[in-house]
Formats: structure tokens, C-alpha cells, sequence
């Protein structure tokens, strides 16, 4: 009875005291919420009539009388439903955040006990509560084992260069003019590959004749595996190309060939039918937006319309990001809701105007199903990204809910269309978008009701005139704006400051300015310009969908002036647990268990915040996994020794690390008395800054008398070993620590370990010998992570076989 979803209270609650012996105490609490005029006399109760659990130690009685309560009145809202996806997501994300793969045997077992256990316990409504929960956490878990099976996906093991021969599975546009091609491998040769990837991503110009997805094509290209986190603790960017099934990424040199005649078999040819069709829609549409809209304008209504972003200048494009409005160029929820929405309203309405037929028919159903069958048209003119796939199941089960006669916009339709994206693909609910989508949503969906209940009726003053009413209409929509804006904002910052490592500014007040002309503007005048595009009476809707976005651009830039984002810096991933326990427990339960749960959470994150735990505070110094770049962190600025160095990998660090200044190698011939023909380093050499011989070594001089060396030229591998106590190489090398006793970390070790955070510990080391050297610290991106979106790193093409999982590793000390 605990998970009884679609009863109303009442009903709830009858149900229970006719199924329970009279004069329990659970009956009574449950007889004081049919009719709140009486209270409860708990002292009356006799003591041995309280009800006990026994688990081995008897439960303190008054303790357990409030939980039961509490559960009882949790139940007569519903609100037990809507706990199983949630401790499903919890159980896929422990299953994913494991250093090596569960037991398969055990997570199997432990889900069927506790189901079982649940099924038994049907009585014991805490026994079966928990049972339940612990039963979906277990099943959470199955399914992510069952998806990772699924995909085996194989991950291309170490870079290479080679012809590359492929058929077309997706193209999207990139910047610079360029597309992005998600090819279906048909050959790799030159060489050949013993594990070659089944699909790869590949950035490259548009081919001399036009290709449409469902074409082959064929060209040399660079293929690289996925990389990992740029930090310890960061997101791993080989997770997601595991589960969609991309083994390599690289681009194209110059123009890949199109190889049109290549045989195809009936299910390639339906498919490949499917996406022309799409494509050919897409540019259709495009060229209509061309020729009345150009510039920004015209990328931004193509980004809304058919998810193509590749005209947008980088000013507009930083303009949306530091304003906090860069959501509303990637087709999601937002666009779903006011396209099948908007949809919705005009139908509704339009079918009002008949009052024979409206009388006769259930027009808001036929307008519901109606607004299904847009979001699908819209669904497939964008390409069907996967925000927009996510957005949609949560929107049709909306829908449907209306359809059926029930409320549409409630936790429990959220609950099953997450319920339903945790079964398909449980690995969704570590991305950031599915958090942030859902919790958003749910906070929305939580305050909007805690708005209503508190509502009271008041009454409509005669006297008041026409613009009253317009002022307080206006009022309140720009109010209405505003809360949903703090709302959305507050519930997807912890996920945002996480992930990007910043949060904007003044995102509130972009929101309010830009939200009702996007939504009231632009939007109704893309889906009325879709509308008549078939008629070719789309070009007044289009200067209006013109005027819409250029204002909002408009917006965007003055905000952005402002002031930029704000920068968080790293974020524990304890402490982003805890904000999600938090922010669910606030929106899911009704009773006082959601201040009790939210205080206990939040004195759990204050712990965290005091003691530190799951965080070691900045490192001394970075190595990007691949040992081409190393960064020393400041006070104020990182201190590179790459001046090639990758843009995206540097912005990531100072973001997580809340440092912006980036500072430049220095040339080492400017230190005094030190000339290129010694043999040795600058005893003066500066503290804290990289300084470089050219094409042959980059130094630095650490805390504690550290020497780092980080070589580019293979042969200077011995003259670093010698005068370093860490060396850093991007080459390969037969030996796994310099004969000095100079730590090597080598394309072997980096390419196990990931991207490495190193620490110097100052303190002495008092042993028989004296005192000894700063202690180096080792802090791995990838740790003993043997998963097996990393297990490409173990493969060695030479023996064809993977190496041991423990071979490589570092330990604290560096071994």
C-alpha cells in the first residue's frame, strides 16, 4: 500500500483505517487527517498498544511512532512514488562512480532479495518501505551493469593516422564552416587496426559534392581516443562516447571524398531515407530563414529552429553565456514546452470558437494529443539532439496525462518520465543535463504548488479600472518570471557550479528582461512561420521572429556588460550529493520530513565545508594527461610551460581552480650566467615559473627545492633525470624511474593515470640518514579506475593484450 500512486487523500486514508483494527494510534493519526478539527490524544494510548519494529534491537517507541506518522501522511499525499526513480537514478550513479565494476553476481542477488524482501513485507509498511528503496537502489545498479554490457562499446587505444572509410550517420554543423561527421566505420587501413572503433566522430570540411547523412565517405584522418578528466575528480570525457557508442574522435585532412555508389543493405538504405529527409527539410528551412533574416539573427533563429549553431559569432555566442541566457540556443525543454504548448493554446482555443463541436467533443484532449503530434514534427526538423529527446519524453507523458484526464503538470508525471529514461539509459543520469533538466523541473513543479496551496482567494475590487488590471497583470508576469527564474537558477546551481566550475552574474535579470520577448515573441512567430511555410506566407511571422531575437541579443549583450560569471571553483562531489539529497527531499515530501531531511543534509554540507572532506585543497602543479602540458598554480595565476597549449584544457583549469590569469614560459637564456652550452641548471633559478630551451626542455623550480623538467625532445631524457627530482615526458620510455631516483612520468604512466595533480608536503621527514627532501604527493584523474570506459588505456597494441589494471599506477610516493 505504501506506493499506491492516483489516490486522492481521502480515499488514501479510508482505505487505511478500514483496512487497519481500531484503535491504533497509526488509525487515529490517520482518522485526525480525514477531519483536522480533532486532535490526537497520544498520551492516551497505552504503552503496549504503541507499535515497535523489532530488528534485532527494539526502535525507541516514540521515535517510531513519528516515523510512522510521518510515512502515513507521506502516503496520503502520494508522494512514496516518486522516491523509486529517485533511488533508482542513486543506485545507476554508485554503480558508474565505482573504481572497478561491482560483482555482476552480487548486484543481481542483492536486487532480487530486496525485491523479494519488499514483496514480503507488504504488511510492515516501514519494512516495506525501505525494502522497496533499498530494492530500487539494487535495480539502479542492474541496469547500469545491463547498459554497460549492452554497449561494449571499443575504444580506440592510442592515436593514430589513417585512411578512414565510413557511412554517414549524423552531421552537424561546427564552427568555422565546418561539419562534424558521426560516421559508421566500413574500413580503417593504413594502417590497419587490430581493435578498430565501430563509430567515430571526425571534424572536417564539407566535401566537394554535397553529402547528406546516410553517404559514405572516405579520407585520411587523425583518430584519437576520447580523453579523460583534465583534473582530478573532473568529468571523464570518454564516459559519454562509451554509451553512445563513439570509440574515436579527430577531423579529417582536407576534403573527405564522397563514395555515393557503395553498396548499402535495405536497413542502411531506410535509415540513411530517414535522416535525408530530415536533412533535407533542415536546409530547406534554413534557406527560407536566409532570406529574410541574416547575421546573428539568422544563426540564432537556425540555432532554435533546426540546432544549427555553426553561423554565431563568438561575441554573441559570450554575450548569451556571461548573461545566462546561452539555454535558449540549445533545443530543450524550454523550446518543447512553448512550441507543443503554444500549439496547445491555439488549437484549444481555436476549437472554443465552435461551440457545437466544443460542446461535443473534449477539445482540451483533442488539443493535447494534437500538441504531441507538433512536439514530434518539431522533435524531428531539430535533428532530435539529446536534450531534445529527453524534453520530449518528459513533455508526451504531460501530454498523455492530459489526455487521460489527469493533471498534467505534477511530480508524478515527472516521476515516470524519469522512471523511463533511468530504464533505457541509466548512464544519462550521471550527464549534466539530465540533473539539471530534472531538477529544475522539479523544483518548479514543487514551488508552483507550494504557491497555489498557500493562495488565498481575495476579492476583486468594482472600483478597480482597466489599467489596475493591466498593471497588475503586468506585475505579476514579470514577478512570475523572476521566481522562476531564482527557482530554476537556485535548483541547478550546484549542478552548474560542478560542472562548469562558474555561474553568471546578473542570470536573473537577463532572464526576466529576455524571457517574455523570446517567449512571446520569437517563439509563436517560429511555430507560426513553420505553419505557413508550406502556403509561402511565412515572411511576416519571420520579421517578427527577427525582431524578437535581435532584441533578446540586444538584452544579452547590455547584461553581459555588466559583468561576467561568476567563478566557483572546484566542487566536491560530496558536496554536489548532498545539495541533490537536499533539493529532492525539499520538493518531494509534504510532511515535516522535509525540514527534518533538508537539516540534516545541510549540517552534513557545513561538516564538509569545515572539515574539508573529499577535497585537498589546489595542487602545486598539473600535468595534462598526454605530457605536452604542465601548469604551475599560483596565488593569482597559472604558470604554463606549453606557449602551443590547448585552449580547452587551460580554460578548464582555471575555471576549476578559480584562476584566469594564464602566465606564459619564459626563455631561459635570459637568466644570467647560464648559457645554453653548460650541462647543468641556473642555481638562481626563479621559483614558481617555467623557463624553456627551445624544443628541448622546460624547468621549474617548486616549493620545498623541487626541480620539475618536462621534456619535448626524447634524447634530453638523461639530462633531466639528472638534474630533477620529477621528470615529465610525453615519449615512451623503456625504464619506469630514472636511475637518479627522479620520478618519470611517461606517455606509459600518464596514459594509465590520467591528468595528475601533484603536491609538495614541506614537512621534514626525520629518519636515521637526517632530514629528508619535500615529499612529492601523486593525485590521479583515473586513480585504480579499471571501468571499462577507461579500459582502452590497458590495451597494448604491440602484444595485443591489456595489462593488468594495478600495472602503472601511482601511489603517494610516486611508485
Amino acid at each position: 500500500m505504501a506506493f499506491k500512486a492516483g489516490q486522492t487523500q481521502s480515499d488514501d486514508m479510508q482505505a487505511y483505517v478500514q483496512e487497519r483494527p481500531e484503535g491504533t494510534l497509526a488509525v487515529r493519526e490517520a482518522q485526525a487527517f480525514l477531519n483536522p478539527v480533532e486532535e490526537i490524544d497520544r498520551t492516551a494510548v497505552p504503552l503496549e498498544k504503541k507499535p515497535a519494529i523489532r530488528l534485532g534491537l527494539y526502535v525507541s517507541l516514540p521515535k517510531l511512532r513519528n516515523l510512522e506518522s510521518i510515512l502515513v501522511e507521506e502516503q496520503a499525499f502520494g508522494r512514496l512514488f516518486l522516491f523509486f526513480p529517485l533511488f533508482l537514478a542513486f543506485g545507476a550513479a554508485f554503480w558508474f562512480a565505482r573504481d572497478y565494476p561491482p560483482s555482476r553476481y552480487l548486484t543481481f542477488s542483492t536486487a532480487l532479495v530486496f525485491s523479494l524482501a519488499a514483496f514480503a513485507l507488504c504488511e510492515r509498511r516501514l519494512l516495506h518501505v525501505l525494502a522497496t528503496l533499498a530494492a530500487a537502489f539494487s535495480l539502479g545498479a542492474v541496469l547500469a551493469d545491463m547498459e554497460t554490457a549492452r554497449k561494449d562499446t571499443i575504444m580506440l587505444d592510442s592515436p593514430v593516422t589513417a585512411q578512414v572509410t565510413g557511412r554517414i550517420i549524423d552531421l552537424e554543423p561546427a564552427r568555422g564552416g565546418r561539419l562534424r561527421y558521426t560516421l559508421e566505420i566500413l574500413s580503417i587501413r593504413d594502417p590497419v587496426l587490430r581493435r578498430p572503433p565501430r563509430q567515430v566522430r571526425l571534424t572536417g570540411l564539407s566535401p566537394k559534392e554535397k553529402v547528406l547523412p546516410g553517404d559514405i565517405i572516405s579520407g585520411p584522418a587523425r583518430l584519437s581516443p576520447p580523453s579523460g578528466p583534465v583534473l582530478p575528480g573532473g568529468y571523464n570525457f570518454a564516459f559519454g562516447p562509451y554509451f553512445e557508442g563513439i570509440g574515436a574522435v579527430g577531423f579529417f585532412y582536407g576534403y573527405p571524398v564522397g563514395l555515393k555508389d557503395a553498396e548499402q543493405s535495405s536497413e542502411a538504405r531506410l535509415g540513411a531515407s530517414i535522416l535525408q529527409a530530415q536533412a533535407k527539410l533542415s536546409l530547406a528551412i534554413t534557406e527560407r530563414l536566409r532570406s529574410v533574416l541574416s547575421g546573428d539573427v539568422l544563426a540564432f533563429a537556425t540555432a532554435i529552429i533546426v540546432n544549427d549553431r555553426r553561423a554565431m559569432s563568438d561575441s554573441a555566442l559570450d554575450a548569451l553565456r556571461l548573461s545566462g541566457l546561452a539555454h535558449i540556443i540549445a533545443i530543450s525543454g524550454l523550446h518543447m514546452a512553448l512550441a507543443a504548448g503554444m500549439f496547445f493554446w491555439l488549437l484549444r482555443s481555436g476549437l472554443a470558437l465552435f461551440p457545437g463541436f466544443s460542446q461535443r467533443f473534449p477539445v482540451k484532449k483533442i488539443a493535447a494529443a494534437a500538441a504531441i503530434v507538433a512536439a514530434s514534427i518539431y522533435l524531428f526538423i531539430s535533428g532530435a539532439p539529446i536534450s531534445a529527446v529527453r524534453a520530449y519524453i518528459m513533455l508526451t507523458v504531460m501530454l498523455l496525462a492530459v489526455v487521460a484526464g489527469r493533471q498534467a503538470l505534477n511530480l508524478r508525471n515527472l516521476a515516470i518520465a524519469a522512471l523511463f529514461i533511468i530504464v533505457v539509459t541509466p548512464s544519462s543520469v550521471m550527464t549534466p543535463g539530465f540533473q539539471m533538466s530534472f531538477a529544475a523541473t522539479a523544483a518548479l513543479i514543487a514551488g508552483y504548488g507550494a504557491w497555489r496551496r498557500k493562495e488565498e482567494p481575495k476579492e476583486i475590487s468594482a472600483g478597480r479600472g482597466a489599467l489596475s488590471g493591466f498593471a497588475s497583470g503586468g506585475l505579476k508576469l514579470f514577478g512570475g518570471l523572476a521566481l522562476t527564474s531564482v527557482i530554476g537558477g537556485g535548483a541547478t546551481a550546484l549542478v552548474a557550479a560542478s560542472t562548469f566550475n562558474t555561474l553568471p552574474a546578473y542570470g536573473v535579470l537577463a532572464n526576466v528582461l529576455a524571457m517574455p520577448v523570446f517567449s512571446f515573441v520569437a517563439m509563436p512567430a517560429a511555430l507560426l512561420s513553420l505553419a505557413a511555410a508550406p502556403f509561402g506566407l511565412e515572411w511576416p511571422f519571420l520579421h517578427a521572429l527577427g525582431f524578437g531575437l535581435e532584441l533578446t541579443l540586444t538584452i544579452a549583450n547590455w547584461v553581459s556588460e555588466l559583468g561576467g560569471g561568476l567563478t566557483i571553483g572546484y566542487v566536491s562531489k560530496w558536496l554536489l550529493v548532498l545539495g541533490c539529497a537536499a533539493l529532492f527531499s525539499a520538493c518531494l515530501f509534504r510532511s515535516r520530513a522535509a525540514a527534518i531531511s533538508c537539516l540534516a543534509v545541510y549540517l552534513g554540507a557545513a561538516a564538509l565545508g569545515i572539515f574539508g572532506i573529499g577535497g585537498s585543497g589546489a595542487p602545486d602543479l598539473i600535468v595534462y594527461e598526454d605530457g605536452t602540458l604542465a601548469a604551475v598554480v599560483g596565488d593569482s595565476s597559472l604558470a604554463l610551460s606549453n606557449t602551443k597549449a590547448s585552449g580547452f584544457v587551460t580554460d578548464q583549469w582555471s575555471r576549476a581552480l578559480g584562476l584566469e590569469t594564464l602566465e606564459k614560459p619564459s626563455d631561459i637564456a635570459e637568466l644570467a650566467g647560464w648559457s645554453t652550452h653548460t650541462d647543468s641548471l641556473p642555481e638562481d633559478l626563479p621559483n614558481g615559473s617555467f623557463h624553456c630551451l627551445a624544443e628541448k626542455w622546460c624547468v621549474v623550480r617548486l616549493s620545498g627545492g623541487i626541480t620539475v623538467i618536462q621534456i619535448e625532445d626524447i634524447k634530453q631524457v638523461g639530462f633531466a633525470c639528472d638534474h630533477a627530482d620529477l621528470v615529465i615526458s610525453p615519449w615512451r620510455h623503456s625504464f619506469r624511474q630514472c636511475r637518479s631516483g627522479a620520478y618519470l612520468l611517461d606517455r606509459n604512466v600518464l596514459r594509465r593515470n590520467g591528468s595528475i595533480a601533484i603536491r609538495i608536503d614541506n614537512r621534514e621527514q626525520n629518519h636515521a640518514d637526517g632530514p629528508q627532501r619535500a615529499k612529492i604527493l601523486f593525485e590521479t584523474a583515473l586513480g585504480q579506475q579499471a571501468r571499462e570506459w577507461n579500459s582502452h588505456r590497458l590495451y597494448d597494441w604491440r602484444s595485443g593484450r591489456f595489462d593488468p589494471p594495478a600495472k602503472y599506477v601511482l601511489s603517494d610516493n610516486g611508485e
